[in-house]
């Protein structure tokens, strides 16, 4: 489906029509519609208006499921290095049991490369689904936004100002999506740095 693509660009300007047509999971009126539900949902229960806790509520469940790649990713990084010592220590056989079977051997070495994939997978996954929630945000807030401007009073939008909405609708809601990828990082690297200095203090 690239080639063609590539092949027609090459003659002519891309047009709209030209592109592949969005998932509707990913289409700009679901996801600015899940977000400008979940602030009705807030105004309907009198509690203050947050616009994280909204994209908490629309897109909770997906933000949490990618940091659970991040999760099996940071704990998969330590795995290879504990086999390896097993390994090691089998060529070696030097410490008083520790020593493996042949087919044991084999199968720790086999499982190095299934838990190297795994690993693969996993961070794939996670930056995959973090830029796809980025996606998700960006275009959710900027619709939201606009539709909020069409809704201000004249004098409303004199006191805003144009600059301030385009900003709200183009800027802040790229920072947000450009943000959303290395959110997990808070937690990923107190983890890691805890299993790291764990592992070292048991060697």
């Amino acid at each position: 489906w690239l080639s063609p693509l590539l092949a027609r660009g090459a003659k002519r300007p891309l047009e709209h029509a030209d592109l592949l047509t969005l998932l509707p999971v990913d289409s700009t009126a679901r996801n600015a519609g899940a977000l400008g539900a979940a602030l009705r949902l807030q105004r309907l229960r009198g509690q203050p208006v947050s616009v994280f806790g909204a994209m908490r509520h629309a897109f909770g469940a997906y933000f949490w499921t990618t940091g659970l790649m991040k999760f099996i990713n940071d704990v998969f990084i330590f795995v290879n290095p504990m086999l390896i010592r097993v390994v090691v220590s089998y060529i070696e056989d030097k410490q008083p049991g520790a020593s493996l079977s042949d087919v044991q051997a084999y199968l720790v070495t086999a499982s190095m490369f299934g838990v190297a994939c795994v690993q693969s997978l996993a961070l794939g996954q996670y930056f995959w689904r973090g830029f796809r929630l980025g996606l998700r945000l960006r275009v959710a807030i900027g619709q939201v936004v606009f539709l909020q401007a069409l809704e201000l009073t004249s004098e409303e939008r004199h006191r805003f100002g144009v600059g301030a909405v385009v900003s709200f609708m183009q800027i802040d809601a790229a920072k947000i999506a450009d943000a959303a990828p290395y959110i997990h990082q808070f937690w990923s690297m107190p983890l890691q740095l805890a299993i790291a200095v764990t592992l070292l203090y048991n060697t």
